[in-house]
């Protein structure tokens, strides 16, 4: 979970900084808005992997004890 952070973090300055290099005339607002849209959309991605993963684990997990009893 820390290394996701890392790295989103790391794409974030980089692509930020690629930004304001690229495109001089892209405000600072403007690019707040685009890496803060695209930093909740790899959060959002992330935790429904999360909870689908859980989902399945959890669904095994009774399933093997039912099977067991």
């Amino acid at each position: 979970m820390y290394l996701l952070h890392e790295l989103t973090a790391f794409a974030i300055v980089l692509g930020y900084v690629s930004l304001k290099v690229a495109r001089p005339g892209v405000s600072y607002f403007d690019t707040a808005m685009l890496f803060t849209s695209l930093l909740g959309g790899i959060n959002l991605y992330w935790c429904g992997e999360l909870i689908i993963r859980n989902r399945a684990s959890r669904r095994r997990q009774n399933q093997e004890a039912a099977n067991t009893a």
